[in-house]
């Protein structure tokens, strides 16, 4: 009776109605109970168990506390680089691309994020790239939330800054990924050559990260390449570039003193 009540003039997807994010059924992320509550009840268990408390990640800076309705960025973004024991990537079809990487989506297949969506970055074949650069891209994230962590504690605006920090996986055809959570609603903010997007509020507060994480650092490091995903409470960052005093520490895009000034 319960499989037939699941199914039956139901749709495909759900949206939660604390977070507003959508599941599937077979994503796992709704109880029965909560499925046959349908639309506009239905809570997903993130948010059924959810008891308030953020802890306190790397890139946090949210004083340890949220509410259960604003508690979006936590859950999408992965702060600590070990994003699950499994992962799964789809090959049959590119996600999107940028300057140096590739991307294509998959799902993780064990741990905490076990049936959520995921993607996975590696370098084109075409860019010159070292192998120490995956690295390097895990050491640019990790500073980006040290900077990002200094910035959400000043307690300048509402929105809740993360950096997604990925975790770097191989494949059984030995190929090297970054993988890191999927998030939603991409934008890109600004470069590292110095374009910048001037829409909204969003976009200048943005900048004003960038700008703050040069002075912070007392002219060592700039944030930038800022892009993620835009959610009710703030932002996700996703594949920021750090850049410093010497050129290529921290990957490709660091273009050092030059790219600085």
């Amino acid at each position: 009776w319960i499989a037939s009540q699941l199914t039956r003039e139901m749709p495909s997807y759900l949206e939660c109605w604390s977070c507003g994010e959508s599941y599937s059924w077979e994503s796992g992320r709704f109880s029965k109970t909560q499925w046959l509550k349908g639309e506009d009840a239905a809570r997903c268990k993130t948010c059924v168990s959810a008891d308030g408390g953020v802890g306190g990640a790397t890139g946090d800076g949210s004083g340890g506390y949220t509410t259960v309705r604003d508690n979006v960025t936590q859950r999408y973004a992965s702060t600590s680089g070990d994003t699950s024991v499994g992962a799964e990537v789809y090959k049959n079809s590119v996600f999107d691309e940028g300057a140096f990487k590739v991307v294509y989506k998959g799902l993780y297949t064990g741990g905490s994020r076990k049936g959520e969506e995921c993607v996975f970055k590696k370098f084109k074949r075409d860019v010159a790239h070292r192998s120490d650069y995956f690295d390097k891209d895990v050491r640019a994230a990790e500073k980006a939330a040290e900077l990002v962590d200094k910035w959400n504690r000043l307690g300048l605006t509402r929105l809740k800054i993360r950096i997604n920090v990925p975790a770097v996986l191989s494949t059984g055809d030995r190929t090297k990924w970054l993988v890191e959570p999927f998030v939603h609603n991409w934008k890109k903010f600004n470069s590292n050559t110095g374009w910048h997007c001037t829409d909204d509020d969003v976009c200048d507060i943005m900048q004003a990260l960038s700008h703050y994480s040069y002075h912070v650092s007392g002219g060592q490091f700039l944030l930038c390449d800022i892009q993620g995903g835009v959610y009710r409470d703030g932002v996700i960052l996703s594949d920021p570039i750090i850049i410093s005093r010497e050129a290529e520490r921290f990957g490709g895009g660091d273009l050092g003193p030059h790219g600085i000034s």
